[in-house]
């Protein structure tokens, strides 16, 4: 059973992006620090953080350097700047379902998986690069505190589901873990996947995170009417 359009997201323009691809060389006409975000969480996702250069980037945008470093002091701030574009957002739904009350624990995480991959694929940013191992040193910190409190919300929801038996009982840590991880790999895989929308794919990720986890106590079919009637 396959879930209506359940976000409450702006409706995607365009057409869906068809995988990471290198930047190109930018007109001007654009607002330059947006040029630069684009330009270099292309690269990024390309190319790794390490393996790209300020200069790259500058080249790439078609700007000189010092125009840059007006924008941006480093790629570090660069990369910082795209992922708070995400994950201010992320944890202000996150927070919002952990803490939502009158709908199941399951239809609640169902939501919070499903808002995160919608925001990473219909974002006009390449955001394979948030999934840079980059983001596990020290330099960065300040997004791993992010990035744990969004998990904690998801742990958190684990945890109900399987303190009130809906979900099996299992190690909410590794269960966090393994969401993170399949969010990542759908990331990296449905940007190239043309049949799927950012809607299909977002539902397709959280069906198949939520239907790992539920005990025989609750069903799939129960949590998707759940969450369809709520957006009915």
């Amino acid at each position: 059973m396959s879930t209506k359009l359940v976000d409450d997201q702006p409706r995607p323009r365009g057409r869906p992006r068809k995988g990471v691809k290198p930047a190109r060389r930018v007109t001007g006409r654009a607002d330059p620090k947006d040029e630069i975000l684009k330009v270099s969480a292309s690269l990024f996702s390309l190319k790794g953080f390490a393996g790209t250069t300020m200069a790259e980037i500058a080249d790439t945008v078609g700007v000189r350097g010092p125009s840059m470093y007006y924008h941006f002091r480093d790629k570090a701030e660069i990369l910082r700047a795209l992922a708070a574009i995400i994950l201010d957002e992320a944890i202000t739904g996150s927070h919002k379902w952990r803490r939502e009350g009158g709908v199941t624990v399951p239809h609640r995480l169902y939501r919070l998986i499903y808002d995160l991959v919608y925001r990473l694929r219909v974002s006009p940013y390449e955001l394979n690069c948030m999934f840079d191992p980059s983001f596990h040193s020290d330099e960065f910190k300040d997004v791993n505190v992010k990035l744990q409190e969004w998990q904690r919300d998801l742990r958190k929801l684990v945890e109900l589901g399987v303190k009130e038996g809906s979900f099996w009982d299992q190690d909410s840590k590794l269960a966090t873990l393994a969401i993170r991880g399949l969010i990542e790999s759908a990331i990296r895989q449905l940007g190239g996947h043309n049949k799927l929308s950012p809607q299909e794919s977002a539902a397709y990720v959280a069906e198949f995170a939520i239907r790992g986890l539920l005990s025989g106590e609750v069903s799939l079919d129960s949590v998707l009417a759940e969450v369809n009637e709520e957006q009915s």
